[in-house]
């Protein structure tokens, strides 16, 4: 386990980290100005140790 574990409640309100790879294919622009973060999500419910449902 790390210090900084964190978990997340249904309802919350998150981003999503986009790899800077896929936000160039996905999105179209280049890496400097390419999205980081998408969101926000609202987390449905808790579906493994570390995986929640968008």
């Amino acid at each position: 386990m790390y210090d900084n574990d964190l978990t997340y409640t249904e309802g919350t309100f998150v981003y999503l980290k986009v790899s800077l790879l896929k936000s160039i294919y996905i999105f179209g622009l280049k890496c400097k100005l390419a999205l980081r973060f998408i969101g926000p999500f609202k987390i449905r419910r808790w579906v493994g140790k570390v995986s929640y449902e968008l």
